[in-house]
């Protein structure tokens, strides 16, 4: 059976460019109230997931449309079967004064959603959730 993930040094290379995005993004960051912080946060959290789904050995690629389903698509082939993800990242701003919950965002597209599988990653300070529909944890299969 041959391997059909991408090569580790592509990985790697992918993290690291994907740590100095971070990097600059975070930069830019002021308070989580002032306006176009959001947009930021988004963003770092994308790339976090991004790094995440590297580690694990999924092909992932991100989505071209600003009001699209999900963000990232990733899947991988194991044992001639296909994992898929449709990803739509949330980001926790990391100077909020307040603990997360890590709650899902509550969808106004359910049919939707249900029918192409999304879920949603939950992105604060360098931890990370995977939330299905019903707010239950998802665990990415290695």
């Amino acid at each position: 059976m041959g391997s059909y993930s991408p090569e580790r040094r592509d990985c790697i290379a992918a993290i690291n460019i994907s740590r100095i995005n971070i990097e600059e993004l975070k930069k830019l960051l002021t308070k989580p109230k002032e306006k176009g912080q959001r947009k930021i946060v988004e963003e770092i959290a994308i790339e976090f997931t991004k790094i995440y789904l590297w580690k694990k050995g999924y092909w992932v690629m991100r989505e071209q449309q600003s009001k699209g389903p999900a963000d990232l698509y990733a899947y991988k082939i194991v044992n001639n079967k296909r994992i898929e993800y449709f990803i739509d990242a949330k980001g926790i701003h990391p100077k909020a004064n307040y603990k997360p919950a890590f709650k899902r965002k509550v969808s106004t597209f359910r049919e939707r959603d249900e029918v192409i599988n999304r879920i949603q990653s939950i992105v604060f300070k360098d931890e990370i959730r995977f939330k299905d529909l019903d707010n239950e944890l998802v665990t990415i299969i290695p």
